[in-house]
């Protein structure tokens, strides 16, 4: 890796993540669109109630992609391999952990973080059902931030066995 061409490095890493960030974000256009043809302005002030919460799960993904890549990184440059590997293993059994965390926090302060937000009626019932929804994909939401960083940190990390 060190040996490569550094302009070759970085378009080799930075393409694939700018493009996930694009089709993440047509994501979230594509799903408004349907949400506001389907239940309307109600539909769509839902949804942003949801999202700020759900965004915060992004970014539990992220720190533990980020923050786990690097220890990686680090443990690989030292070529320690061993080392790399129990990471990636604590990094995965972090993101089940927080994920259960998550969705138990959820499921329990059920209607809470939406009535922080000032919401009531009607849109408050489809806020919470959306982020109820939402809120059992957190595993999915977390693995899918921070797996890829992870596994592209060490150029295509091997798995360890369980």
């Amino acid at each position: 890796m060190l040996s490569q061409n550094i302009s070759r490095q970085f378009w080799r890493f930075s393409i694939p993540s700018v493009m996930a960030m694009i089709v993440s974000g047509i994501y979230l256009i594509v799903d408004g669109i349907f949400i506001g043809q389907v239940l309307g302005a109600d539909g769509l002030a839902a949804i942003n109630l949801a999202w700020p919460i759900m965004f915060l799960v992004t970014g539990i993904g992220l720190m533990i992609g980020v923050g786990g890549g690097a220890l990686i990184s680090i443990a690989s440059g030292q070529k320690r391999p061993e080392k790399a590997h129990n990471l990636f293993s604590h990094a995965l059994l972090l993101m089940l952990v927080l994920a259960a965390l998550i969705s138990l926090s959820l499921y329990y302060l059920q209607a809470a973080p939406i009535r922080w937000q000032g919401a009531s009626g009607h849109i408050q019932v489809m806020a919470e059902h959306y982020l109820t929804i939402m809120g059992h994909g957190s595993l999915l939401v977390i693995v899918s931030c921070a797996l890829p960083i992870l596994v592209r940190n060490d150029n295509a990390l091997t798995l360890p066995p369980a």
